[in-house]
């Protein structure tokens, strides 16, 4: 179905393909702790005024009836025929102040009925970067993993706080205010954390140094497949592991051959 969606492939602007490799970073969420910068692939929409939650209301599915400041649900919009049009984050940001956060379908669409319905409310849209030709209004990150927990109390300097999921209270990193949304993947503690653009590289930099330092180890190079040499190959390749190990900045010499010891002590015997 990804493959042949007619809306073409979803371009995600500006954040390198790999850090490391695709695998370690995979890896990351799993078993130590992962940075996602989700500063630039999608559409903020922030909707206020009186009417404003009455507008989520209308054109949502689910329910707003216990929705409050601080919290943060999925939007998910249908037309009047039932219809999906689109789903997004919706942030309860204050009073009658909401941030809807996803692909441009639900943004779209909630920005033409409050344009031609009569809600008191208005709108103020934030391109993803692939389209906006400049720098965002908002930063925001993802902190996952089984490690998390530790990397946001160094962060901050304090315990992470007791937030609820889908829940949103404010932390100080580097000196700057964050705004934390609560939510995990696979069972594990996960934080996204957003404010200001102009606060982001530093609050980014003060999560990469909180990080947990690696452990070490070396990694042997065992071969899973030998070629068996004799004769005058086994004399060329004897001589050039001789001459590999000699060399200054060579430190260690792998290889997968097998050569018989009378082959060995012939050539050394030579």
């Amino acid at each position: 179905m990804l493959r042949n969606s007619q809306i073409g492939p979803y371009a995600f602007p500006v954040v390198r393909h790999e850090f490391t490799n695709w695998r370690d970073e995979q890896r990351a969420w799993r078993e130590t702790c992962a940075l996602f910068d989700q500063s630039h692939h999608m559409t903020d929409l922030y909707v206020e005024g009186p009417d404003a939650l009455q507008v989520f209301s209308d054109l949502g599915v689910n329910s707003f009836k216990n929705f409050k400041v601080n919290q943060a649900k999925q939007f998910v919009a249908c037309s009047h025929g039932g219809y999906v049009i689109g789903d997004a984050i919706l942030f309860y940001l204050a009073e009658n102040k909401f941030n809807l956060v996803g692909r441009p379908p639900a943004a779209n669409w909630v920005q033409y009925h409050v344009a031609t319905g009569k809600y008191k409310a208005s709108v103020e849209r934030d391109e993803r970067s692939a389209v906006n030709q400049g720098r965002r209004k908002t930063y925001r990150y993802q902190v996952q993993g089984p490690h998390a927990l530790r990397v946001m109390e160094k962060a901050t300097g304090k315990p992470a706080p007791d937030i609820r999921f889908f829940n949103m209270d404010t932390l100080t990193v580097a000196g700057r205010p964050v705004r934390a949304l609560r939510h995990g993947m696979v069972g594990q503690p996960g934080w996204e954390l957003f404010g200001p653009w102009d606060d982001g590289e530093a609050v980014r930099d003060a999560i990469v140094k909180a990080g947990i330092a690696p452990a070490s180890a070396e990694i042997g190079m065992v071969p899973k497949s030998f070629i068996k040499l004799t004769g005058a190959q086994a004399q060329q390749m004897l001589r050039l592991m001789e001459a590999l190990e000699e060399q200054d900045d060579v430190q260690h010499v792998y290889s997968n051959f097998d050569i018989d010891e009378k082959e060995i002590h012939s050539a050394v015997a030579g």
